[in-house]
């Protein structure tokens, strides 16, 4: 172990001093640390990421740590912070209409100043863009761009779209086509738009979190069983819900939504308007494997779970499984 004590201000930390402890989200001020660490690591904004050589023993300021001592060196791989930040600023406005800069600090725990030079930065880009009659800051069509180069085998998207308009004129329910990526749950399209009973408009790039929404569910179950065990381990890497995690490890679990062919999901709480909506999701399945999830939401208030699955869960699971045929046919 390297002991060392940082200084910020003038005052100094001793080695006999208390350590402090910083919350996830606080970051810590720059400060004097041992020739061993690259300076790389020291982000423009004054702030300092300190990783472990063993990853047992990883010291992340997003896991609140101690600094009075620490042996440190710099992997390979280790992220570039700003680049970090500055998607999730583009994340996160991807969800949102628009936000104002205290907002979007307040979001993603960064202090002000980094938030207006990321922002700065992506409206010089082209990305984001500052409403003319307030401040407040939205993405421009330009984030489109980002995604040109990723064309889904077989179109997807284009072959789902006529399914899930006719599906949602015959229920007028919103529908979304997803699909799994990480940790979280993308929106290829949607009816949101053309839906007179949605809350909220959840546009093509709108994540949810994995476990805690009716098509993550459906993806969890249709993995085969080793890279759905390697996901819920880097997932109870990173303290998800151990309840929920520890129920998707479960082979019956998985088996039980197999043999239903869909998901029911009550009052999701990751949503615009959390408990309002409830969502039933189907697998879109080609050749056994999944390509994707295709889901219905519908308000808690108005449809039983009991009533929605009665009277959408079968039509549901058949449009999916006509996007599916459409998807082969335009893949032969």
């Amino acid at each position: 172990m390297l002991p060392w004590a940082p200084f910020w201000g003038s005052q100094r930390r001793t080695k006999s001093a208390a350590p402090r402890v910083y919350p996830p989200g606080e970051q810590t001020p720059q400060c004097r640390l041992p020739l061993i660490v690259a300076s790389s690591m020291i982000a423009a904004s004054g702030v300092v990421s300190i990783q472990g050589h063993d990853p047992a023993r990883a010291i992340r300021v997003r896991d609140g740590f101690s600094y009075q001592c620490a042996e440190v060196t710099m992997e390979k791989g280790v992220p570039i912070r700003t680049v970090s930040r500055s998607l999730q600023v583009l994340k996160l406005m991807n969800r949102n209409d628009s936000m104002s800069l205290m907002e979007i600090s307040k979001a993603i725990h960064l202090p002000y100043p980094t938030t207006f030079r990321i922002v700065q930065t992506l409206i010089h880009e082209g990305f984001m863009e500052c409403e003319s009659t307030r401040k407040r800051y939205r993405v421009t069509r330009q984030v489109q761009s980002l995604s040109s180069g990723y064309n889904e085998r077989g179109n997807l998207i284009k072959v789902a779209r006529p399914f899930i308009v006719e599906l949602t004129l015959r229920f007028g329910w919103p529908v979304t086509v997803s699909t799994g990526v990480g940790e979280a749950v993308i929106i290829r399209d949607s009816t949101y738009a053309m839906s007179s009973l949605a809350l909220n408009h959840y546009y093509p790039g709108y994540t949810f979190p994995l476990l805690e929404c009716a098509a993550g569910l459906v993806h969890v179950a249709w993995l085969g069983e080793a890279e759905r065990g390697e996901l819920l381990d880097h997932l109870q890497e990173e303290a998800w819900d151990s309840e929920m995690l520890a129920r998707c490890r479960d082979a019956d679990w998985a088996a039980g939504i197999r043999s239903q062919g869909f998901v029911s999901h009550q009052r999701s709480q990751c949503t615009a308007n959390p408990g309002r909506t409830s969502s039933l999701s189907a697998p879109i399945l080609l050749e056994g494997f999944e390509q994707g999830q295709l889901t219905l939401s519908y308000l808690a208030d108005d449809l039983s779970v009991e009533q929605a699955i009665q009277t959408c869960a079968g039509p549901l699971q058949d449009c999916a499984w006509d996007i599916a045929q459409a998807l082969g046919d335009a893949r032969a």
